[in-house]
């Protein structure tokens, strides 16, 4: 029996080909990006490029945002995470500035860890014009994790939290902000426990990484929203 053999075009072998080899998703990462070695510079320093001791603790290296249109999670990851830094003994602060949108508000989610107290995650605000050293406005507490493991902290806060400086949806940009992103301070027992209350200065600064790279809500992170 003689067998026929089908005969196809090589256009169409081409096209299955070409779907059957489909781009891969990008997945963004690391919307936050810092120079190691640069612990302890405050603004007098920046522009003379000198620091202060180093500490890998307070030591940023990389951050993030990320949202599924009802979590916001910001996330930040230094070079050591430790909760024992002789220099800074009460704790350290960790989070990330940034705004939502066209809004003008600087949102900030930072986690407080403080010697001795349960680990506190909070939400404030500030003006995008406000001076230098303007204390933010408490909004709430929200939930937050520390990932001693992977060196980082995550943040968590709901959608409906921050829906006052601007819609989260799917589409909108979180936008790091250009001057203070994420940002790790030598700590200060929290006080503030009222939404619309100056919030407590956290103590100076130890690293700021500025500006990034914005994230679109709905888009697809390295980072597990929420966790």
């Amino acid at each position: 029996m003689n067998a026929r053999l089908a005969v196809v075009p090589l256009a169409a072998v081409l096209a299955l080909s070409t779907a059957a080899v489909a781009a891969p998703t990008k997945i963004a990462c690391n919307a936050i990006e810092d120079a190691t070695g640069d612990t302890f510079a405050v603004r007098s320093q920046d522009q003379q490029g000198v620091y202060g001791p180093q500490e890998d603790a307070f030591d940023i290296v990389t951050g993030d945002l990320a949202s599924d249109g009802k979590t916001v999670t910001a996330v930040v990851r230094v070079k050591k995470f430790s909760r024992t830094v002789a220099s800074s003994p009460a704790g350290v602060v960790m989070g990330v500035d940034f705004l939502v949108g066209s809004g003008t508000d600087i949102v900030s989610l930072k986690a407080v860890l403080i010697q001795g107290q349960p680990d506190r995650f909070e939400a404030s605000f500030k003006a995008g014009d406000a001076v230098a050293n303007t204390p933010s406005t408490f909004v709430g507490t929200v939930t937050g994790v520390v990932d001693e493991a992977k060196n980082e902290v995550r943040i968590h806060a709901p959608v409906a939290m921050l829906s006052a400086f601007g819609a989260i949806k799917k589409g909108t940009k979180l936008i790091p902000n250009a001057n203070e992103s994420a940002v790790v301070s030598r700590g200060v027992p929290p006080v503030t426990s009222s939404a619309g209350q100056p919030m407590t200065t956290r103590g100076p600064f130890a690293d700021i990484a500025p500006g990034g790279k914005s994230v679109t809500v709905g888009a697809k992170t390295c980072v597990a929203v929420g966790k």
